[in-house]
């Protein structure tokens, strides 16, 4: 009879590889990297999370919430009630030289889920509303608010100027274009 699976354990594990992928090139995961950083076995990794493709689905899972644990945290010093300025922020968070690495590691995870539906499963379907979530959590409480499909349009704003940074490097232009954006932008009850 199999030892039941103990849930500590297995958090552990989880938090353990979470800050490993965020600390290096999310690219590069694998189970052997993923166990040689945390210093756990590649069988007790198959045996607490079943594949290697479910471990590094739910590490970048943990990534994610270690993300927007961080939004949150320079959400509040930033502390403006204006939504413009809040979204600013969040484009600035995005644009950070520690959030680009995990950017580029999502968008690549994206596209090959892509080319082989079903694969990372798990984080595709965290990250389809994760986006529209941390735009959710940078304006609540301010005003104006934001409709679903305004959330909808500054979610697909940025990321596709996300992928225009990574493709360019070019921060500038980028942040001038979303700047622009945001200034022309009427949110849902506005007049």
């Amino acid at each position: 009879m199999a030892r039941p699976l103990d849930p500590d354990i297995r958090s552990g594990i989880l938090a353990a590889c979470a800050r490993v992928a965020m600390a290096g090139n999310l690219n590069d995961l694998s189970l052997k990297h993923l166990s040689e950083a945390v210093q756990v076995s590649p069988r007790m990794l198959i045996y607490h999370f079943g594949s290697a493709e479910a471990l590094i689905s739910e590490t970048l899972i943990g990534v994610q919430r270690l993300m927007r644990s961080q939004l949150e945290t320079s959400l509040v010093r930033s502390r403006s009630r204006d939504a413009r300025k809040a979204l600013r922020a969040l484009w600035d968070h995005c644009t950070s030289c520690e959030m680009l690495p995990f950017f580029r590691s999502y968008y690549f995870f994206i596209s090959e889920s892509l080319g082989a539906p079903g694969r990372h499963a798990a984080f595709i379907e965290s990250s389809i509303d994760g986006l529209r979530d941390w735009i959710r959590t940078c304006l609540a409480g301010h005003r104006p608010g934001l409709s679903e499909a305004d959330c909808s349009i500054v979610s697909a704003v940025l990321r596709g100027l996300l992928i225009d940074v990574l493709a360019t490097g070019d921060r500038q232009r980028t942040t001038a274009a979303y700047q622009a954006f945001l200034d022309g932008f009427h949110f849902g009850d506005e007049k």
